[in-house]
């Protein structure tokens, strides 16, 4: 987990964090999530969110009545979210905490989400213990959603960091739907793939070239919001997207 780490420290460190806008932009650019997530959690329900960076999906699920708690192996960022909670009047608490050695007692959650975590995991048997610990924490029925990118994006980033030698990109593991389902049979008989906004990955190698040339942000989302609307292609869905692995525990 070092590596995670590492990276995720110096992505945060260049980023300009802005929560409120990335809380808006759920509803908008969410790549379907926010479907998913209403459809699997209720008002009252007690959620973790492993690896949850900023913070930004436990503060939405909060203004819809369910209570978020936020853990990310990332110190900085964790003060981020927490100082942000503070000023703006959220509940959800934060911690710093290592996804797959969870800091929480069996059958605490009625849910656990996990959204771009384990496909930076450089081995196997993290992403073992850290699904392991996901089951152990929910209860009987909570439901997990993991939600992982398609081929295209760690095909993209290996081409990054293989031309730039390491400089660009960012570490992703190759999933497939067929790799996801077998996540899925591993942790319970009970489970389904969904694939969320085919498109959202094509947009967001152009994002940066945009930015570049000058597109201020409004035009910016427009286009976003068009390629998210793109008809879907059934023979794409094995490369583009997002893959949802849905689990209910048994």
């Amino acid at each position: 987990m070092k590596e995670v780490k590492e990276d995720w420290s110096s992505i945060y460190r260049r980023e300009k964090i802005n929560i409120k806008k990335e809380i808006e932009e759920i509803n908008f650019f969410g790549g379907n999530i926010n479907k998913v997530l209403l459809e699997c959690f209720k008002p009252g329900d007690i959620i973790l969110e492993a690896g949850c960076g900023t913070g930004k999906f436990c503060f939405w699920l909060e203004e819809r009545g369910v209570q978020a708690i936020g853990i990310d192996i990332v110190p900085g960022i964790i003060k981020v979210a927490a100082n942000y909670a503070r000023d703006a009047g959220f509940q959800s608490p934060f911690m710093v905490g290592d996804v797959s050695k969870l800091p929480f007692r069996d059958n605490t959650f009625d849910g656990y989400i996990s959204l771009g975590v384990i496909e930076h995991f450089r081995q196997i048997t993290d992403v073992i213990e850290t699904l392991n610990e996901a089951k152990r924490v929910l209860k009987q029925g909570g439901k997990m959603v993991i939600v992982v990118p398609n081929i295209f994006v760690p095909l993209r980033n290996k081409i990054l960091l293989y031309v730039s030698h390491g400089k660009w990109g960012l570490f992703h593991e190759f999933y497939t739907i067929d790799s996801m389902s077998k996540l899925g049979l591993f942790i319970s008989s009970n489970f389904k793939i969904a694939i969320l906004d085919m498109w959202l990955p094509v947009y967001n190698i152009i994002d940066g070239i945009l930015k570049r040339i000058g597109f201020r942000e409004e035009l910016l989302s427009r286009i976003k919001l068009a390629f998210i609307k793109l008809p879907s292609m059934p023979l794409l869905k094995y490369f583009l997207g997002y893959i949802c692995l849905i689990v209910e525990k048994p």
